[in-house]
């Protein structure tokens, strides 16, 4: 069983992870939409479209970006949150054996 020092480190290992999600969207968005840039530039070159496919492309990109985002949220949220309920069980067990 973890101690209240572990889960907090853990807790803390998380909060840093965070930062680098932070990271990790600025590269979702950025790449996607500069590869996304190029093809479509080059495919409304070769068509003659303006700038229908660029658009396209990019708001496809826009979307799928999103999707990873909210998925890499969703799984965050869920560990911080089982560490928290570990934290308080343990944190409310420590309060029982010094109340006993």
């Amino acid at each position: 069983m973890s101690t209240l020092e572990d889960l907090k480190k853990e807790r803390d290992n998380h909060t840093t992870k965070i930062f680098m999600l932070g990271l990790y969207i600025a590269f979702i968005f950025a790449v996607p939409a500069f590869l996304g840039v190029l093809v479509g530039l080059r495919l409304d070159a070769a068509y003659q479209t303006g700038r229908k496919i660029t658009v396209a492309i990019l708001i496809v990109t826009f979307i799928f970006s999103w999707c990873l985002i909210i998925m890499r949220y969703l799984q965050l949220q869920k560990k911080l949150a089982e560490i928290s309920g570990a934290i308080q069980e343990e944190s409310q067990k420590r309060l029982q054996e010094k109340i006993s």
